[in-house]
């Protein structure tokens, strides 16, 4: 039977087979994702698929079961949205053992957005992890400057928190993050095109002669 599928022509291929291959790729596309969001809502645009499918190749069971996985999906996503994060900021020390272990062991993936990057604590004055339900989601190193300025060398989320969220909350308007370390602007340099994306949605843009990023946060 497989090797008359693969036989037979694509473009010979009835309307349901192709939403058939389309709904196992999302479902494929689906459990590669880090962020649980993510994977719920593409299963669910897989389900729909899958939905389809069975019920146009008069399989019932299939269709009825991928519609309730659906409604599955949809009832997590909603739990997602609508439940109630705590995020705060925290300063610790350069020195502090936790913050080389969580560095050192992320050092592979902080490359990907940071090049080169390896921890000397001798080149940063402040350092800061962003706890998400008193989780560690990211963290900032960064030196702080005159007039309530940070230049931030390092802001790493670990992937199951790379959302935006704790992004958004560390550079967030007055009132919380850094704003109530008493920082009012916050430079960066964008190392990589992902870190650049990451800038502007978080409201970063480009300097007068466009050396950095910069925001006010102040």
């Amino acid at each position: 039977m497989l090797l008359n599928i693969l036989q037979q022509p694509l473009a010979g291929l009835p309307l349901q087979e192709w939403i058939g291959y389309l709904a196992s790729l999302m479902i494929l596309i689906g459990m590669t994702m880090n962020s649980v969001r993510r994977l719920r809502w593409i299963n669910l645009g897989g389900n729909v698929l899958f939905a389809c499918y069975g019920f146009l190749i008069g399989s019932l069971p299939v269709g009825l079961m991928n519609t309730l996985i659906g409604m599955v999906n949809i009832f997590y996503l909603t739990k997602l949205y609508n439940k109630k994060e705590s995020f705060r900021l925290l300063p610790v020390q350069l020195s502090n053992r936790y913050l080389k272990a969580f560095l050192e062991f992320y050092q592979d993936d902080i490359n990907k957005f940071f090049p080169g990057f390896k921890f000397n604590p001798d080149m940063y004055n402040r350092a800061y992890v962003v706890l998400r339900d008193m989780t560690v989601a990211s963290v900032i190193l960064g030196n702080a400057g005159e007039s309530g300025t940070l230049r931030v060398e390092l802001d790493y989320a670990i992937a199951a928190y790379r959302d935006m969220k704790p992004g958004g909350y560390a550079f967030g308007p007055a009132g919380g993050g850094l704003s109530s370390e008493g920082f009012k602007l916050i430079q960066t340099v964008a190392l990589t095109s992902a870190h650049e994306k990451y800038l502007k949605k978080c409201g970063f843009a480009p300097n007068a002669d466009k050396t950095c990023w910069q925001q006010t946060i102040g």
